[in-house]
């Protein structure tokens, strides 16, 4: 918007050229979403914040049915459709050439388990494995760091020639920013919070320690007999 208001004063326009920009623009966000797969295969990192359920990129096969059966939302045919398109995104984070990924993970997402303990469990453990991948840099964002500037789930894409691409899923539906004026405030929310998560080290420990509870709660409820 910023270009078209200065063409507008060079040009003597009014502020033509500026409401042709909202136009665009609102024709551009009346237009299907098709999904973030694309956006992602191009690009050079991804920056995430999970604030009501493991991030799409990090989940198992099992827990991604579970969240897609829980929005009852399609046949079941489409949700098989979105649980594949899900699991093929994550080829990203482990190709010849893997993206960059950093996960901010509030706690809130790790203490609403799954609904099966097992699924729970292997969701866990597949969390900590792909902690320890070189290109995934994950963080806790535990309860006690208090309030902060992200008010929902959000994700940053950095794609080539440095344009960031932002996608903020909701309830009521998902948003796509991509104008700089947009993206930039929650790219300085996203640093903020990350600042004050727990470091990758810190968090892997939390992950482990919640296993352990997890796990040992099981035994306690279903002892051998």
């Amino acid at each position: 918007m910023q270009a078209a208001t200065a063409l507008d004063k060079v040009y003597g326009t009014g502020d033509l050229l500026v409401r042709l920009w909202h136009l665009a623009k609102r024709e551009t966000k009346d237009q299907p979403f098709i999904g973030l797969g694309p956006l992602e295969a191009g690009a050079a990192g991804i920056q995430e914040y999970a604030l009501s359920a493991v991030p799409d990129l990090l989940q198992t096969r099992a827990y991604a049915e579970e969240q897609v059966r829980a929005a009852r939302t399609g046949s079941p045919q489409q949700a098989d459709a979105r649980v594949a398109g899900r699991l093929a995104r994550q080829e990203r984070l482990t190709d010849e050439d893997p993206v960059h990924y950093r996960a901010l993970i509030d706690e809130a997402v790790l203490r609403r388990k799954a609904r099966d303990p097992q699924t729970w469990t292997r969701q866990l453990e597949h969390l900590i494995e792909m902690a320890q991948l070189p290109g995934v840099s994950l963080h806790v964002v535990p309860f006690d760091t208090g309030p902060h500037p992200l008010h929902g789930s959000l994700e940053l894409v950095y794609l080539p020639q440095g344009r960031t691409v932002a996608y903020a899923p909701s309830s009521c539906g998902s948003h796509v920013l991509e104008e700089p004026e947009e993206v930039e405030p929650l790219r300085l929310a996203y640093d903020l919070l990350r600042d004050t998560a727990l470091t990758p080290t810190e968090s892997l420990t939390f992950l482990r320690t919640l296993l352990t509870e997890h796990t040992a709660a099981g035994t306690t409820e279903n002892p051998a007999s």
